[in-house]
């Protein structure tokens, strides 16, 4: 229980940062949120906690009242993410490693061009980051 609390709590932080300016990089914003439920989905113990992080993390970062393409093009990437970490029979840093690609590209499917690279490489090292912090904070992994 810990565990889920302190991810949902960091879901709620990084959201409110990734809502602010600060993540800018030469005019790209890596997207914290999606990185992050990517990477905490591993040490997830069932199905429903990573769902539930999923949704939240998709409310985190709405800041506008209705539904748009962006909420759901953020919950496919997210959920198609977390299944990839799930059903990949790989180490689980490169489940995350491929996971965060294909994510990346979905959610930027409506403008997929030459900055993609970068965006990918963005989410790609913070991802690594957030797994190696996880990984310290919360032990071992689960898959």
């Amino acid at each position: 229980m810990f565990r889920f609390s302190l991810n949902l709590l960091l879901v709620l932080i990084l959201g409110l940062v990734q809502l602010s300016s600060v993540p800018f990089i030469y005019g790209l914003k890596p997207n914290l949120v999606l990185v992050f439920v990517i990477a905490a989905s591993v040490f997830s113990r069932n199905s429903l906690e990573k769902i539930i992080l999923v949704v939240f993390g998709a409310l985190a970062i709405k800041f506008h009242p209705g539904f748009d393409w962006y909420d759901i093009l953020f919950i496919m990437s997210a959920l198609v993410g977390v299944s990839l970490v799930k059903y990949l029979k790989s180490q689980a840093i490169i489940s995350v490693s491929v996971a965060v690609i294909v994510a990346t590209i979905i959610i930027n499917i409506t403008k997929l061009d030459s900055f993609i690279i970068i965006e990918i490489l963005m989410n790609l090292i913070i991802a690594w980051l957030m797994y190696a912090a996880l990984k310290m904070t919360y032990g071992k992994n689960s898959i």
